[in-house]
């Protein structure tokens, strides 16, 4: 397992959600949790961060993650063009590109060809078709981070095919 995949559990374990006041919108404040983090945890995840990260992808489109995304692009850690989204309703991709400038892809597939990292961020009952139709994609260097609950990084990997990388985020 690669450093950067336990700096990023490490990261995303120590984040808080909190609940904005104005309706039912989640927000994920990764600021909080890089506050939480020791400094060299902190200063390696930044190095990590602008030296590895090319492309993060987001297969799903809803409020997790657009907490997700708010708090990575609110953060400044990870810039927006570095983001690809993906949601079979095209519209939500399209409110997540204009709120956050992040680019939208055509398919679940093209988040996998374009990014290293790829969130998970789809209802339990749609895992499987995704995941069918991801898994002729998803290679070695791949990093599928698994939001769900319920959905177990064996049932991931089973689905995929082969012990692929996967790490799982309870964002609750």
């Amino acid at each position: 397992s690669c450093g950067l995949h336990n700096i990023v559990y490490i990261t995303f374990r120590r984040i808080y959600i909190n609940r904005l006041t104005a309706g039912s919108f989640w927000c994920i404040n990764i600021v909080m949790a890089f506050r939480k983090l020791k400094n060299i945890e902190l200063q390696l995840f930044l190095e990590i961060v602008k030296m590895e990260i090319e492309q993060v992808g987001f297969i799903g489109c809803g409020n997790i993650a657009d907490a997700i995304i708010g708090g990575m692009v609110g953060s400044g850690y990870i810039k927006s063009e570095k983001i690809l989204a993906y949601d079979l309703d095209g519209a939500k991709a399209f409110r997540l590109s204009a709120t956050y400038g992040v680019a939208a892809a055509k398919s679940a597939a093209d988040v996998v060809n374009n990014c290293k990292y790829v969130f998970l961020t789809i209802k339990p009952q749609v895992y499987e078709a995704v995941l069918d139709e991801i898994s002729g994609f998803v290679t070695s260097a791949h990093c599928l981070v698994d939001v769900a609950a319920g959905v177990t990084t064996d049932y991931v990997k089973k689905q995929i095919g082969w012990d692929c990388k996967v790490i799982r985020v309870m964002p609750n």
